[in-house]
């Protein structure tokens, strides 16, 4: 960058041009319902100001013509293109980030396209608009809508950081893991430190089984600093698990709890760990000073159902177990829980019909699910292919 006195009072001109242009601009806006000839006015003092304000050209432009007073608008526009051939273009686009900023999402989207046909040239202001309306059709669950403007703003900012993650969440909840992990590498390799970019490479990497991978990128979100410590620190446990490395998850399990002794989320964790050992008694009094938190948990209501079956009581066991998915009707975790004790209660057709709900409400999910719960995943997953072969 170049500090020179002369740079640096070059700046100051601009920013000063730029904020008085805007408060005139601004003014026009509000004036045109109440006068026109007074929004004229605060126009052409914007322009003044700054000549490269395109957005009062464009609406001075607009409100010549509709005065009748084409050639004022003629006049204008050759104007306008002196300062810039493509005015129309870029503002338009700062139309189209004024509508974003205001939350008007389909009127930036609109001005947004417009700006393109009219071969706007600010590539830096059309990135910006396209990741902010990504940013609010993500929001509003317009997922397809969110990533052709992301899709737009990694073409114009190949480097930004927000719009990759952006994009892989949405990618990784549409189960295109490949996709997600390549936006996601993208953001971490533009913004390292992101404990929210690292979470999501761990979440894709668990979900590919590859259990390593998952544990130093969750790690990595933990040492910079990731929102929910208790829940990665959970995932962790249950990574191990998944990858059938019982004792690691034990002692992962144990080091967490001797920082947090009361999470319970982490108790629950370790709850299975135990009954896939074998310790179903030690299980069982660990779980029994739980039983408030119980209560409204889903997890800690799986886990205890659970180990009701280890302990030769799968009907209490399936009761239990119902209360849960009555907490959260589509976790895959509880209903490959409840799949097992169906087995046991020897409801293989039921067992079958629970798996399949799901593969249908959390298709990714369910093998991970599986291979935490228990020691022999494939007997609860091969429920599905049965059904789907229909053997």
């Amino acid at each position: 960058m170049n500090s020179s006195p002369e740079a640096i009072e070059n700046w100051r001109r601009r920013i000063k041009e730029s904020t008085s242009a805007n408060y005139h601009y601004c003014m026009g806006v509000a004036l045109e319902r109440e006068s026109l000839s007074a929004a004229v006015d605060a126009y052409r003092r914007a322009i003044d100001a700054d000549a490269m304000e395109f957005r009062a050209f464009l609406r001075l432009c607009d409100l010549l013509e509709r005065a009748g007073d084409p050639a004022g608008a003629a006049q204008l526009h050759r104007q306008a293109l002196e300062t810039d051939p493509f005015y129309k273009g870029n503002g338009t686009a700062a139309l189209a980030r004024d509508a974003a900023t205001e939350g008007k999402t389909e009127d930036a989207w609109r001005l947004l396209n417009e700006a393109v046909a009219r071969q706007a040239t600010e590539v830096a202001l059309l990135a910006e608009v396209a990741e902010t309306v990504g940013n609010q059709f993500r929001l509003a669950r317009r997922t397809d809508d969110a990533v052709r403007c992301y899709q737009a703003a990694i073409g114009w900012n190949p480097d930004s950081a927000g719009v990759h993650f952006g994009l892989a969440e949405i990618l990784y909840i549409q189960g295109d893991l490949q996709q997600a992990r390549h936006h996601a590498q993208a953001c971490v390799r533009h913004q390292p430190d992101w404990p929210d970019a690292l979470y999501l490479m761990g979440n894709v990497a668990l979900l590919e089984q590859q259990w390593d991978a998952a544990l130093s990128w969750f790690q990595q979100a933990l040492n910079h600093r990731f929102r929910s410590p208790s829940s990665i620190n959970s995932l962790m446990g249950s990574t191990l698990m998944a990858a059938a490395r019982l004792p690691e998850a034990l002692q992962h399990i144990d080091l967490t709890l001797a920082k947090s002794p009361g999470d319970s989320q982490m108790i629950g964790t370790r709850g299975i760990v135990l009954l896939r050992l074998g310790r179903v008694a030690e299980a069982n009094a660990q779980l029994a000073g739980l039983v408030p938190q119980i209560q409204n948990d889903p997890y800690l209501r799986t886990v205890y159902a659970l180990s009701l079956t280890a302990d030769g009581k799968p009907e209490a066991g399936l009761e239990q177990i119902d209360i849960a998915l009555g907490l959260l009707p589509s976790w895959s975790l509880t209903l490959c829980g409840r799949a097992y004790i169906l087995l046991r209660l020897g409801r293989r057709e039921e067992a079958v019909e629970t798996m399949r709900a799901a593969r249908h409400h959390e298709p990714l999910w369910v093998d991970f699910s599986a291979r935490v719960l228990f020691n022999e995943p494939d007997a609860i997953l091969g429920l599905v292919n049965d059904e789907r072969s229909g053997t």
